[in-house]
């Protein structure tokens, strides 16, 4: 029917309709309300025949149903900004950016430490001070019982460690430092302005404890090494550290560099979904990004790190080559583990958009 036919129609309803009301309001027994309510309802019921599939309505549904898919698409598509985890790795190196100044006052003790690429050195009772502008200097002490009782690392420092089977090493690099290390036994001290030249060396017999100082005050492109050679049981404890790799970097040639993966053993749990921990093969490279909200815990795991990762972080990369992913929770799942009485509601008005669209416009 075209539309001017069942605007007539219309129309004859509606009088109709209000024709059957005056009579009704006058009372039953009303001459020939039986034949118009007859006719009326054959005004209704052409209109329910001639009435088209596709009414206004019928398109408010269709953008209902599509609003509710697309929002579904969006969550399932999109993930959260940040997830929680909980990573227990055993590597061979690590490395970060500390968020805050760190003060390590948890010692490391062995007979024999190298420290290299120092500004200045001072230890008075020993012979020793050394004033280096170029922030070459280098000492090695060697015999007794060596402490490096405390160091403190400015913010933003650039923070490396490696361990293996002999020695554990700490490359600084970005920002100052200061350390002291303390000295009793027998010994000897080795030290000099820059790597090529020795200018103290003699031995020592300290009775009681001697505190030796060093400083690297402007760093320089190449880090600072402290060296501590066959270390007894240490623990770093909390480190501040964020954007958390487990790379090392190996030289193949002169002017030609790998990167490899110091990573022995790890596994990671998402505390915000269903997933199964996350098994790391050894040498996959792993990154952690933005641990700055996250517990950092370093120790030995005799004789490489053991660290522990637990908090809110950005995400995990894993992985090589074509096959590195980034492994984060959508929303959808994120919603689904952690907000199950709004995802239950949301399912609810989800399934409920979708059948109302269905019903308005195909099944009217």
């Amino acid at each position: 029917m075209n539309r001017r036919l069942r605007k007539t129609l219309q129309a004859r309803y509606r009088q109709k309709m209000n024709s059957c009301v005056e009579k009704t309001l006058r009372g039953p027994a009303t001459v020939g309300l039986k034949e118009e309510l007859d006719e009326l309802e054959n005004y209704s019921k052409l209109l329910q025949f001639t009435q088209p599939r596709w009414t206004p309505d019928s398109s408010f549904a269709v953008i209902v149903a599509l609003l509710c898919i697309a929002v579904a698409a969006l969550l399932w598509s999109n993930k959260v900004p940040h997830t929680n985890i909980s990573l227990t790795a055993v590597t061979e190196s690590l490395h970060g950016n500390l968020t805050t100044d760190w003060n390590n006052d948890e010692p490391f003790r062995s007979q024999l430490m190298h420290f290299e690429r120092l500004a200045k050195v001072q230890a008075p009772n020993l012979g020793l001070s050394l004033n280096e502008v170029e922030g070459d200097a280098w000492v090695k002490l060697e015999g007794g019982q060596i402490t490096l009782q405390s160091l403190q690392v400015d913010r933003d420092a650039l923070l490396h460690i490696e361990a293996d089977k002999d020695q554990v090493s700490l490359f600084v690099s970005r920002k100052p430092l200061r350390g002291k290390v303390t000295i009793v036994g027998t010994g000897t001290v080795s030290a000099g302005p820059r790597s090529d030249q020795t200018s103290v060396s003699r031995h020592y017999a300290l009775q009681v404890p001697e505190t030796l100082e060093f400083v690297v005050s402007d760093p320089r492109a190449v880090p600072s090494r402290l060296t501590i050679h066959g270390p007894q049981k240490w623990n770093l404890g909390r480190v501040p550290l964020r954007n958390l790799g487990f790379e090392r970097e190996e030289a193949r040639g002169p002017a030609e560099s790998e990167f490899s993966s110091g990573i022995k053993s790890a596994s990671i749990r998402f505390n915000d979904t269903s997933w199964p921990n996350l098994v790391i093969s050894e040498n996959e490279l792993l990154t952690i990004h933005d641990t700055a909200d996250a517990t950092v815990e370093i120790r030995t795991a005799e004789p490489l790190l053991h660290v522990t990762i637990d908090g809110s972080v950005k995400d995990v990369t894993a992985g090589r080559g074509g096959g590195r992913k980034r492994l984060v929770p959508s929303y959808l799942e994120y919603f689904y583990n952690r907000k199950s009485i709004g995802f239950f509601w949301g399912v609810i008005v989800f399934c409920w958009g979708i059948l109302w669209g269905i019903r308005k416009t195909l099944f009217r």
